[in-house]
């Protein structure tokens, strides 16, 4: 079926020391492409100087690239680690230079554009250590708070990618929201045209729901993925800073209260994190759940009226408990980490902040599952009903 998509440009700028940071970005688009696309109508279009960028002459190399890349990108990525790149003519790096090109765009003219920036909070090998490159980026770094702007530290890729993903799915819902505020104002309701849609709904079968419902159910079990990975994550985060409290206190009445602080810290922003990814991710599963459900339900219906093969019924009813069988499991590894995060003592007030908000987040993902479970042991009741009924 023909749809509309919002397309985005994600501009990526970096020295070539976060390689690895380059390619999980590439990695991330592409999953949260499959996601976004058909539940919110948006999808992300990578812009890299390696993908977009051929060979040609100019002042400078950065030239031929400031040239070549189109400046009207909707999302711009800095990553840094340890380096802030080659100086040019222009500016302390190429890096750099994209990064003020883009934030001379960031205003009125421009009030949609997304800058993000992201550094890298990594030890850094003593044979790729160069101090002069460091005194630069935290040159950089320091600066931009004078600019209005909030940047992101991250320790490892498995935090960047958590993070970026929880970062990219907010961007694209606020694109959806914009999008559906533009139509609303510009596009008069069209009477013959909703009739029109609603009579081809009408000339659906028990085949096309069936493929309906199995390709929004694949959008809702990849929204149960990233959350389940990311309560894994967060789970083993939790026992690392755990066991890292432990060894401070150990020593008794002697250690600094300060280093404990820092972890407890960094704990209540493994939280957060976590509560925004939960929370992006909610509308998917929503949407997607409700629009697989209602399809199994009118699949149900037409199965009923038309002599349909029973061997479709029965690749149904597998189907349908699978997805049950999913939704249980995931409220099972929930309610136990909401319990193990409702147990955490009150400790300072950043944590019982992130507490209460991983709390609330669960709280309506667990909602959403439950609703899952039980309209899925109804269809289920349905199908045992329809087989009942042939047998008679």
């Amino acid at each position: 079926m023909p749809r509309n998509e919002t397309i985005l440009n994600v501009f990526l700028a970096s020295p070539g020391d976060v390689s690895e940071e380059r390619e999980a970005l590439e990695s991330i688009v592409h999953e949260l492409n499959k996601s976004w696309s058909r539940t919110l109508g948006v999808r992300f279009e990578l812009v890299r100087w390696e993908t977009d960028v051929y060979p040609g002459f100019g002042d400078d190399p950065q030239d031929v690239i400031n040239h070549q890349i189109d400046s009207e990108y909707d999302v711009f990525i800095g990553i840094f680690w340890g380096r802030i790149g080659t100086k040019t003519p222009r500016s302390d790096s190429g890096s750099l230079e994209e990064f003020e090109l883009a934030y001379k765009r960031l205003g009125k003219a421009n009030p949609s554009l997304d800058i993000m920036i992201y550094f890298k909070d990594a030890p850094i090998p003593p044979s790729r250590l160069d101090p002069k490159q460091l005194e630069r980026l935290q040159f950089f770094k320091s600066s931009l708070g004078s600019l209005g702007g909030l940047y992101w530290d991250f320790e490892d890729i498995s935090d960047f990618e958590s993070t970026l993903r929880t970062h990219l799915s907010a961007v694209a819902q606020k694109w959806s929201k914009k999008d559906k505020v533009d139509a609303a104002e510009k596009v008069e309701p069209n009477i013959e045209e909703a009739i029109e849609e609603k009579d081809s709904s009408d000339d659906y079968g028990f085949l096309d729901y069936l493929e309906k419902y199995n390709s929004l159910n694949n959008e809702m079990c990849l929204s149960l993925g990233h959350i389940t990975n990311a309560t894994i994550k967060v789970s083993e985060a939790f026992e690392a800073r755990t066991k890292a409290i432990d060894e401070i206190t150990s020593g008794g009445e002697t250690y600094e209260i300060s280093d404990a602080k820092k972890i407890i810290k960094l704990a209540s922003e493994d939280m957060d994190r976590y509560s925004k990814l939960i929370d992006s991710q909610i509308p998917v599963f929503a949407s997607s759940k409700d629009g697989a459900l209602d399809a199994l339900s009118k699949a149900l219906m037409v199965y009923r009226d038309f002599n349909v093969d029973s061997s479709d019924l029965e690749s149904l009813n597998k189907n349908i408990n699978g997805m049950r069988e999913a939704a249980i499991g995931s409220k099972v590894g929930l309610k136990k980490f909401r319990e193990s995060v409702s147990a955490l003592p009150r400790i300072t007030n950043q944590s019982n902040r992130a507490k209460k908000g991983v709390l609330k987040s669960l709280d309506k993902m667990l909602s959403e599952i439950s609703s899952t479970i039980q309209v899925t042991q109804n269809i289920v009741d349905s199908i045992t009903e329809i087989r009942e009924d042939s047998k008679n």
